[in-house]
């Protein structure tokens, strides 16, 4: 299967509804106990065009370098309860993944904790061409 075929197929499940995939994302600051989200749509010249990018910013608790890798990567969910109750709505699944491919065809995650800094790159323009073993 081809890679970038893939990534494309999981953008098509909320693409009917992209306040629907937003909130996904959104969902996504909640789980991270952020208190702040700044949510912008930014323009990047590039060649000649403008390139639209969607961005996400929130004081969360971050992610590391292990977690950063179960977020892009396909596997079941392991939700969280904290003291208050609170449930994550679906830790590392695939919400992620859906919501970012729906609204764009690549995504840059930057996060930090309090011990270290990591980013990730979900890609289907990378991807393009490319078969899936």
């Amino acid at each position: 299967m081809n890679g970038s075929h893939f990534l494309k197929t999981l953008g098509h499940t909320h693409s009917d509804w992209v306040f629907g995939t937003i909130a996904e994302l959104v969902d996504n600051s909640r789980d991270a106990k952020a208190t702040k989200l700044s949510v912008s749509l930014e323009y990047l010249k590039s060649v000649g065009e403008e390139i639209p990018m969607l961005s996400f910013v929130d004081d969360g608790c971050g992610m590391n370098h292990e977690e950063v890798l179960k977020m892009i990567s396909f596997g079941p969910p392991k939700r969280k309860e904290y003291d208050t109750g609170h449930i994550e709505i679906g830790r590392f699944g695939i919400s992620f993944k859906i919501g970012a491919m729906a609204l764009g065809r690549d995504a840059l995650v930057l996060t930090q904790t309090t011990k270290s800094r990591s980013l990730a790159f979900l890609s289907q323009t990378l991807n393009e061409g490319k078969i899936v073993c």
